[in-house]
């Protein structure tokens, strides 16, 4: 009842604000204000369809990792899950663990979603107006709040929201070169490492603005040592846990001999890990997890330089597999079997592609117009634009490294719309490229 409660709450909330949204002449202004409530009913919505519903795949792992080092009284990783394949993003295990402890079961975490979903929307409004226009922010909130992936994410327990709210705040803090929300764009973004590796591809853009708009040698310690001292203090109590000094997720190896092995597709498999295979470790069970990346990380290499060729032939795969779609929810909702499926049958493949497809229709809107942005935007000089592209090469650079998957273009999306916005509100007003 309480999610009905909830949405009739939030009906009475949206009736008594609609007279002000209908008295404003900014049409614009009045549809993003009427897409974003829509939005909110709609993630509420799938709360309430999905609210029975288990966790599969990686977040099946992190609730399970959560619940252990919850039984054990420790923070993750703990001294029993060092042998494992690898440390799984600790943040978001001890965030889900911080679910424990306060309310001694994970309920609220699809709640605390749908916050933290908002926060990104205001952030990528924040992010727009600065760097663009007002009328470009509003828009990007009307294209984030269209993509279907941006509704449906809630219901799961994955890292893709603290982790983009983190990264995307730690970007708003560095506006401004004030002392303070330096130091909080350092700690958002050992944070965000913490949650998912990648964050650390979001510091050289950072750092490459601040030299640009020639920020104070003291600025830059500013953002930097409290980055280094927050992934000190998340090195010092995972070793006081578990004996290692881990500060972020340690899947490094185990990613690459999936893209660098006889067997690699281009995609995700477990073919390599079977017996005789690249990724295959004798008396595994008793190797640490530092000691399986480390094995994997060094076949991976050699085995790169004894086929040059056919690991460079499968870079164009994984950027396809990376960009090609926007339907990586289906695995992580009620274990769709068309997508959960190993070796899925000729039907269930149709089933994949043709669901796929529709799914992804306004996110293949979206990149249509961020590519015609690109192509507006080639003849242009403003530095700052071109610096935001930096994060979507970056994250895709270090993807085609591994191995391709949609769910890994998320990182990417805010700065994806940010362009598609722009190129929308340049047909909306004809007004050219701000100059920085």
């Amino acid at each position: 009842m309480s999610y009905f409660c909830a949405i009739y709450r939030l009906y009475r909330m949206l009736f008594l604000g609609s007279q002000f949204i209908m008295k404003t002449k900014d049409y614009l202004f009045r549809i993003t204000v009427i897409t974003f409530c829509a939005w909110i009913i709609a993630q509420v919505v799938t709360l309430c369809y999905y609210r029975d519903a288990p966790q599969f795949s990686d977040a099946a792992m992190y609730d399970e990792y959560a619940r252990q080092c919850y039984a054990h009284k420790t923070l993750y990783p703990d001294a029993t899950q060092v042998y494992t394949n690898y440390i799984f993003n600790p943040g978001y295990v001890n965030w889900l663990l911080l679910h424990f402890l306060v309310f001694g079961s994970l309920s609220f975490v699809n709640v605390c979603n749908i916050l933290l979903n908002v926060l990104i929307v205001w952030e990528i409004f924040l992010l727009a107006k600065y760097f663009f226009d007002r009328q470009t922010a509003l828009i990007s909130v009307i294209l984030y709040c269209l993509l279907p992936s941006n509704t449906l994410i809630v219901q799961t327990h994955l890292t893709e929201l603290p982790f983009m709210a983190a990264v995307l705040g730690a970007v708003c803090s560095v506006r401004r070169d004030k002392y303070l929300l330096l130091a909080l764009a350092g700690i958002l973004l050992a944070a965000a490492n913490w949650i998912r590796p990648v964050a650390l591809l979001f510091l050289l853009p950072v750092v490459i603005y601040m030299f640009m708009h020639k920020f104070h040698a003291r600025n830059y310690l500013s953002l930097l040592l409290p980055l280094f001292a927050a992934t000190l203090l998340i090195g010092v109590c995972s070793k006081s846990s578990s004996g290692y000094f881990v500060y972020q997720s340690s899947s490094g190896g185990f990613n690459l001999v999936q893209g660098a092995n006889d067997h690699a597709d281009g995609g995700y498999g477990k073919e390599c890990f079977k017996e005789g295979n690249l990724g295959y470790i004798e008396d595994m069970a008793h190797r640490t997890f530092a000691e399986r990346d480390s094995i994997w990380k060094a076949r991976s290499v050699e085995w790169i330089k004894k086929n040059p060729v056919g690991y460079i032939s499968l870079i164009p795969v994984k950027f396809a597999r990376m960009w090609w779609g926007d339907d990586y929810l289906g695995g992580f909702l009620k274990g769709n079997p068309s997508f959960m499926s190993t070796n899925p049958s000729a039907v269930q493949k149709i089933q994949r592609v043709l669901s796929g497809f529709l799914f992804s229709l306004t996110y293949y809107v979206v990149m249509l117009c961020f590519m015609t942005a690109l192509f507006k935007l080639r003849k242009k000089r403003n530095r700052d634009m071109y610096l935001l592209l930096l994060p979507i090469v970056l994250c895709t650079v270090m993807q085609v490294l591994i191995y391709g998957s949609q769910r890994y273009h998320y990182p990417c999306i805010p700065f994806v719309i940010f362009f598609a916005a722009w190129w929308i509100s340049s047909l909306r007003t004809k007004k050219a490229i701000p100059s920085r």
